[in-house]
């Protein structure tokens, strides 16, 4: 899960993606929230449309870590890159998609080999 938020009168990109142990993508989403006062509250917003979109796709079997540790830079690339591309492309039309996004395939087959090193 990522929260692009710029400052408090645009809006939040926000995106999510799931992998399966072997890191291999199962589906992922993106979303324009609306303006948040501050980065965490940011963040909070978007964790809580993250649970809403699980609950909305009837997963009922998902274990929810919430870990509020700094990620690394080069961590959760993905997520993020999705997430800019909200603000940054205008990409304000909320979906949600099996797989990842083709325009990152690289970046994808990038983070599979990482997660299985």
């Amino acid at each position: 899960m990522h929260a692009n938020w710029r400052n408090d009168i645009y809006l939040t990109g926000g995106a999510w993606i799931t992998r399966d142990h072997r890191g291999e993508v199962g589906m992922h989403a993106r979303d324009a929230l609306l303006p948040s006062p501050d980065r965490l509250s940011a963040e909070i917003n978007c964790l809580l449309w993250v649970l809403r979109s699980l609950r909305d796709l009837r997963l009922e079997d998902v274990s929810v870590v919430i870990d509020f540790e700094v990620e690394s830079r080069g961590s959760n690339k993905v997520a993020i890159e999705i997430a800019k591309s909200v603000l940054r492309d205008g990409r304000l039309q909320s979906y949600l998609a099996l797989g990842g996004p083709s325009w990152l395939h690289d970046l994808i087959q990038t983070e599979v080999t990482f997660v299985n090193s």
